[in-house]
């Protein structure tokens, strides 16, 4: 197995791919995203987290419930080298609170459904987090507005040993473990 050196999973892979990519839908509509549809929201989504101060190597929370926006958000932080931590809604405040003291998490990204869990969680810890949201939440940062003025930023390959992606087990047997 040859390892490359460097390594982009949105640049060496998805941004390569045409057709459909996403089909979702909630039961009552549905959306439709190309691949390239996709690659620029996500290459404007990766613009606007750069602007609000994510930058490679940063943990960021994803709390978002099944909607479009997760995969733009997943394939945003790529495109950073960030590292996106995804955490399912059901997660409780004192959840969250254990992940945001397990690791030194910059932001979060999440939907006004979970904003009181976060921000519960958020002021017991001792470091400024960058709050943003898919919506408007009063006092967070707004990422469709945010996208909507950046300028694309496509990307850069990660050293094929930089950390990518960190999950959080399911801590049913004793407290949650990073993987």
């Amino acid at each position: 197995l040859s390892v490359p050196e460097r390594f982009s999973f949105p640049l060496d892979i998805f941004d390569k791919w045409e057709g459909l990519a996403l089909l979702w839908t909630d039961g009552a509509s549905e959306k439709k995203f190309s691949f390239s549809e996709l690659k620029l929201l996500s290459s404007k989504g990766a613009g606007a987290l750069k602007k609000l101060g994510i930058s490679k190597g940063d943990k960021v929370l994803v709390m978002l419930p099944n909607i479009p926006e997760w995969w733009e958000v997943m394939l945003s932080l790529m495109r950073l080298n960030a590292i996106p931590i995804p955490a399912t809604t059901l997660l409780t405040a004192k959840d969250v609170g254990y992940r945001l003291s397990a690791t030194d998490i910059k932001a979060v990204i999440a939907t006004a459904d979970d904003r009181s869990k976060i921000e519960d969680a958020a002021a017991n810890i001792s470091r400024e987090l960058i709050l943003i949201g898919i919506g408007e939440i009063k006092g967070w940062q707004s990422y469709i507005k945010e996208r909507e003025m950046s300028d694309p930023f496509e990307g850069e390959r990660a050293f094929s040993d930089d950390p990518a992606l960190i999950y959080f087990t399911s801590g049913t047997t004793g407290l949650p473990k990073m993987v």
